[in-house]
């Protein structure tokens, strides 16, 4: 008796690495090679430093921009509120400039028709 069994079978693997090789320093090694070596690795975490500095200075740009436009939008709405308080301010001094010439109106007028 023969049996045939079907099956698919789908894997998909993603695999990322990363690696750094580095030389180590061999004691027997001609000075001018480790000499070499040293100032290799120098170069890299300077270039390193260098990337990471760029990096910090961007972000500190970014956020130094952000912190200046909520500043000015909010000198904008306080200079805003001090209008409508100066404004308001003397709209509410002519009322009552007018309901006092009315007072004085109102006095006045028994003292003109008896």
């Amino acid at each position: 008796m023969v049996e045939v069994h079907a099956a698919t079978a789908t894997v998909a693997v993603t695999l990322t690495a990363t690696a750094q090789v580095e030389r180590s320093i061999a004691p027997d090694m001609p000075f001018h090679e480790q000499v070499n070596l040293l100032v290799g690795r120098i170069r890299e975490v300077e270039q390193r430093m260098t990337e990471q500095h760029r990096e910090d200075i961007d972000s500190l740009s970014q956020q130094l921009q952000t912190v200046q436009a909520e500043s000015a939008r909010a000198d904008r709405l306080l200079e805003d509120l001090a209008k409508d308080v100066g404004a308001g301010t003397v709209k509410i001094q002519l009322w009552g400039l007018f309901l006092v010439g009315c007072g004085t109106v109102l006095l006045a007028v028994p003292a003109i028709w008896p």
